[in-house]
């Protein structure tokens, strides 16, 4: 228990004597009449018949409630399950059926046996010997050259508002929307490429945080009408999903804009692996669907392809045809091996679950603002150690498209294009993959 400064305790009366283990100091709040803890603390503190009874909440241990108001409570408490919907299936993204691990190729035994006790005994490149690190760096390089791994292009496009805009702003500001710009020109050649008019396309923006990029999209669209573009869609609707509490300043920009449009909007606040896309109302009004979405984070793009995979296989009477799927991939050093959707390729080309977690760390060298700080040896400085970042990035992404291309089972009138292209140029993000 920490002790109180006298001068504290004379200017703001008794305080609580709970001391908060998570946060490592004493409680703040007054304490009730004739006891040294506040109402909250009194129940963890065997003291709950001075005041009316109080009872530990059965959803959140970490609070109580009056016994008075316990089934009210329930019914608004923070920590209940909020069923949303038909489109809300817990876990439904989180990872495939069959999950079943394959053996390591035989050659990778044989030829690299080093590789197998790094993989059991290691999880991330600071704790391998020099030796070893140097062996899976060689290794990375071979599959680089295998695999043609590095061979990506630049497909940067440019909206011209979002461009203006961009001008006015400072340099922080400015990286983003750069960034905005070339995924709402890859979106908007999506949607109106060799189709015929239809009614209506929903873009679902997928970890949407503050939905600044369906906002400009938005903003976009609205200009090409006023200058009579002509679109493949008479409206868009949009669909945020996100998991956190945000800001709503765009959300309110967005429902005045999509209203004026005879458009919909809606925001919903779901984790990504508990999203069933077909099922969700706006969706199902929609023609086309695309899922599309900015730096969609580690698990988060793995969640992703499987609303994705989910979508497309469906059977039922919801079934919507998936138009697009555009994803700017970022923060490879945070995938999981349990959630991860390309297993099956990387366990082909000798990476198993051990391994992966030790190319995950790596990873991070393509990003890192000071690179030529590094607990490894000198033959990773520099350029170089930057590189293999990048390698180790590229396979986990390859991974994923090898995913999308083989393991979704696709309608006989559909098809799937996948391709992976740096969206901007490295001096605007070192996160300019996308899929």
């Amino acid at each position: 228990m920490s002790n109180l400064d006298d001068k504290k305790t004379r200017t703001t009366g008794r305080i609580c004597k709970h001391v908060c283990e998570k946060k490592n100091r004493q409680c703040k709040f007054s304490a009730v009449k004739s006891s040294d803890y506040c109402v909250e603390h009194l129940a963890f503190n065997n003291q709950l018949h001075i005041v009316e009874k109080r009872v530990v909440c059965p959803l959140d241990p970490k609070h109580s409630v009056y016994a008075k108001n316990f089934e009210k409570h329930l019914k608004k408490c923070n920590s209940r399950i909020k069923y949303l919907g038909d489109f809300d299936i817990k876990d439904i993204n989180l990872r495939d059926q069959v999950n079943s691990d394959i053996e390591l190729k035989e050659i990778i035994k044989k030829d690299r046996p080093e590789l197998k006790s790094i993989s059991q005994e290691c999880k991330t490149y600071r704790e391998l010997s020099e030796n070893e690190l140097k062996v899976l760096i060689d290794y990375l390089i071979e599959l680089d050259q295998q695999l043609n791994l590095s061979n990506i292009e630049y497909e940067i496009l440019n909206d011209d508002l979002i461009i203006q805009e961009a001008e006015k702003k400072n340099e922080f500001h400015q990286k983003h929307l750069k960034q905005i710009s070339s995924i709402v020109s890859h979106v908007d050649k999506m949607m109106n490429e060799n189709f015929e008019e239809e009614e209506s396309c929903c873009l679902v923006e997928l970890g949407a945080g503050r939905g600044k990029l369906s906002y400009w999209y938005d903003q976009s669209r609205g200009k090409k009408i006023e200058k009579n573009f002509k679109s493949k869609f008479k409206t868009v609707n949009i669909v945020l999903l996100e998991r956190g509490s945000q800001k709503y300043k765009f959300d309110s920009m967005l429902k005045q804009n999509t209203d004026q449009n005879r458009a919909e909007f809606m925001r919903i606040r779901i984790d990504l692996k508990d999203v069933f896309v077909n099922k969700i109302p706006l969706v199902q009004k929609s023609s086309k669907c695309i899922l599309y979405g900015k730096h969609v984070c580690g698990c988060a793009t793995d969640f992703s392809i499987r609303c994705l995979k989910n979508s497309i296989e469906d059977s039922g009477e919801t079934k919507v045809k998936i138009l697009g799927f555009l994803v700017a991939l970022c923060c490879h050093h945070v995938c999981e091996w349990d959630y991860f959707c390309g297993k099956k390729f990387l366990e082909q080309h000798g990476i198993d679950s051990k391994l992966f977690y030790i190319v995950r760390s790596i990873s991070s060298w393509s990003i890192s603002t000071d690179r030529n700080t590094t607990p490894a040896p000198e033959f990773i400085f520099g350029h170089k150690r930057s590189k293999i970042g990048r390698i180790c990035k590229n396979l986990l992404d390859r991974a994923r498209i090898e995913y999308i291309k083989n393991e979704i089972t696709i309608p006989q009138h559909y098809a799937i294009r996948t391709k992976l292209f740096y969206y901007v140029e490295p001096d605007t993000t070192l996160e300019n993959n996308t899929a």
